[in-house]
């Protein structure tokens, strides 16, 4: 059978690599909550490259989307090869890459975590100007935050205390978006009950100590190291994870202080609802 005109025709525009939007910015990024915003906000074909880690689904919450994305090595001379318009980081273990960057004339736009829903909102809106995507951001950010005044409010003193882990004895504190993700939940995080601030280290006889009800665990198996692994991996440790309630929640809901966030809030919500917390 002969293929017709219309059949051949449309057989040929699927043979063609779909081009990139030149109303929009050709786009790189450096780190794993750097790379949310253009993976969200951005077609795949404005998108020259992501970080290694914005393809690892422990992590990265938009995973799926980089799949058919190429990673670019974090070097300065690595994103000038790529030669994005624009490189978007998070200046941490990045910074002297976008120092070095923006020394050279590339445009370097530094998306530090923000911790808490307002100003994560506020930069959502800053970034999609940057990005020209201001459409596909408002409608993210209208849904992130009807889904977010969805989950009923807890009074403090029906909220759970819970010890929240990341790697090891890494935790959240107040001033973190982790410990805010954990307020908007229901929860109140044992090291902030504790009087702590930031990212804190909350060891084993602290826990003793002040045993909570429950611990909720960031599944970042993959990335601990030896120390953190044999923090959890310590008797004392796991005689206290079996006295309480434990919800282990996956990486990606607590990686990055933004918009994404609004999902683990849901999910640690819902394990209250069900159950899984006092």
């Amino acid at each position: 059978m002969i293929p017709t005109k219309s059949l051949m025709a449309g057989l040929l525009l699927l043979a063609v690599p779909a081009l990139a939007d030149p109303a929009l910015p050709m786009v790189a990024s450096t780190m794993v909550c750097a790379d949310q915003y253009p993976l969200a906000l951005l077609p795949p074909e404005n998108i020259i490259g992501v970080s290694a880690l914005g393809h690892d689904p422990i992590i990265s919450a938009l995973a799926d989307r980089a799949a058919r994305l190429p990673t670019i090595k974090n070097d300065a001379e690595s994103y000038i090869m790529a030669q994005a318009d624009l490189v978007l980081g998070s200046d941490m273990g990045d910074s002297k890459t976008l120092s070095t960057l923006q020394r050279l004339g590339v445009e370097v736009l530094r998306i530090p975590s923000r911790n808490s829903f307002p100003a994560i909102w506020e930069q959502l809106a800053i970034v999609s100007r940057k990005l020209k995507a201001e459409g596909t951001a408002k409608a993210l950010d209208d849904d992130a935050r009807r889904r977010l005044e969805a989950v009923p409010s807890t009074p403090a003193d029906r909220s759970v205390v819970a010890a929240y882990f990341n790697s090891g004895y890494g935790t959240a504190a107040a001033g973190t978006y982790v410990d805010e993700e954990m307020k908007a939940a229901g929860y109140r995080s044992l090291a902030t009950e504790l009087g702590m601030k930031g990212w804190a280290r909350l060891d084993l006889e602290t826990l003793v100590l002040h045993r909570p009800p429950a611990i909720v665990q960031a599944n970042f198996a993959m990335k601990t190291n030896r120390l953190s692994a044999r923090f959890m991996q310590n008797p004392v440790f796991q005689k206290i994870r079996d006295s309480v309630t434990v919800v282990n929640i996956p990486g990606y809901k607590t990686a990055c202080g933004n918009w994404t966030l609004v999902e683990g809030v849901e999910f640690l919500h819902a394990a209250r609802q069900g159950g899984d917390t006092p």
